[in-house]
């Protein structure tokens, strides 16, 4: 699931034995350009222009790379160049907080590609989306999932979107009152 559809398709590309593979919430492209994708899809969504989606994307490029080079000096300049955007985020590492472990795994993850590792997969693949997932929304990550399975000819990849399912594949509730029950 997630980032872990990351790591079994490693097994699997490796593997030749495996039977088959389920993915699920499965990330196409690495998390560095996931998140750049599902922050445009969001302000599109939201209305943005086109300029604040670009200003959006290269904000996130070198805010990702700074925090990759661990280079809080970069990260405190991109907080004031972009001061005031609706999209920044709300809390800003320090030099102190980019050794947390949160910040070394987001170094060691982001810039993982796996479109070339699913690319080498032989074996029957079921691969699952939630409809309502906004980590790797299935608009975006599908129609790269079915790109990659073709090219890589694995005619037994098999794909499915749920109706109504977030990242977690919970049921997405239009409020609060009915998650409760109230």
């Amino acid at each position: 699931h997630s980032e872990g559809a990351w790591v079994a398709p490693i097994l699997a590309a490796e593997h030749s034995r495996l039977g088959f593979l389920i993915l699920s919430a499965v990330p196409v492209t690495s998390r560095r350009e996931s998140l750049r994708l599902a922050n445009a899809e969001r302000l599109r969504n939201a209305g943005a222009s086109t300029a604040e989606i670009a200003r959006n994307r290269e904000f996130f490029e070198r805010y990702q790379q700074a925090i990759i080079d661990n280079d809080a000096v970069s990260i405190e300049q991109l907080w004031r160049e972009y001061a005031g955007a609706s999209w920044l985020p709300a809390v800003m590492p320090t030099a102190k907080t980019l050794n947390d472990p949160n910040w070394q795994r987001a170094r060691l993850t982001w810039p993982h590609e796996p479109g070339p590792v699913l690319g080498k997969i032989r074996c029957p693949v079921l691969a699952i989306w939630g409809a309502e997932d906004e980590e790797f929304m299935p608009r975006l990550h599908r129609p790269l999932f079915e790109q990659v399975m073709l090219k890589a000819r694995n005619t037994d990849a098999t794909v499915r979107v749920i109706a109504g399912a977030n990242h977690p594949f919970l049921k997405v509730a239009p409020s609060f009152t009915e998650v409760v029950g109230y």
